[in-house]
């Protein structure tokens, strides 16, 4: 099997943010690392298990966006990606896919204020991403195969 460098990503982000968190006080980083590392987890998921590549995921987005020009109304594509992976987990358990949705939106309203907003995160909210981005990372491991 070749390597999967996203898996790769997604576990080395994990490891960036927990030793930010622990080592630092650089939490805007951390919370940046913890949402990368479950985002990639889910394009891993797609790939290993619903058999949609990297490159179709992308392909997936472009067509979407294609689509849905004419109106001038689309989602970006982590969202977009985050949406299909919902609607999958939804095909066999709607509880998970509520719960997947709440912990990745709650996580990437963190990175949004992390990156975007002119504000500090906190200990506090970094360590919470951190615990989502798991939360995440685990709830998708557990999913039937």
């Amino acid at each position: 099997m070749i390597e999967d460098n996203i898996l790769n990503k997604s576990n080395i982000n994990l490891k960036a943010a927990e030793y930010i968190i622990k080592n630092t006080d650089c939490y805007c980083s951390s919370v940046h690392c913890s949402y990368y590392s479950a985002f990639q987890y889910i394009k891993h998921f797609m790939y290993m298990v619903h058999k949609i590549n990297y490159g179709e995921q992308e392909e997936l987005y472009r067509e979407y966006c294609r689509t849905r020009k004419k109106n001038g109304s689309f989602m970006g594509s982590h969202e977009f990606l985050i949406s299909k992976c919902k609607d999958l987990i939804g095909v066999t358990d709607q509880t998970k896919s509520l719960v997947f949705f709440t912990n990745i939106c709650k996580l990437k309203n963190y990175r949004h204020i992390s990156d975007y907003k002119n504000s500090l995160v906190g200990e506090h909210k970094a360590k919470d991403s951190l615990i989502q981005a798991k939360a995440t990372i685990e709830l998708i491991k557990n999913l039937p195969k």
